[in-house]
């Protein structure tokens, strides 16, 4: 059986949801990475979309804020290579 992968951390704001994923590299520093969704109800079934309407535009700018701050204070740094 195949293990999948869950996400660290998930940010909601209306329908929009941003789903941070940590990246664990062998060897090296990991890395997060993020996707952004829009929840929506087709009969009695949840479905998410990659599209997004006009209301739906500020929740995602808030939404990314979020996970930017999330990410920072949790060693978001582990992707950048220190000079």
């Amino acid at each position: 059986m195949e293990d999948k992968q869950k996400p660290v951390h998930e940010i909601r704001k209306g329908d929009v949801r941003a789903t941070v994923w940590f990246n664990p590299k062998v060897g090296r520093r990991g890395w997060y990475t993020v996707t952004i969704s829009r929840v929506y109800a087709k009969g009695y079934q949840l479905q998410y979309a990659s599209s997004f309407r006009y209301d739906d535009l500020m929740h995602i700018r808030k939404v990314v804020r979020r996970a930017h701050f999330w990410i920072w204070w949790h060693g978001g740094s582990l992707s950048r290579k220190r000079r």
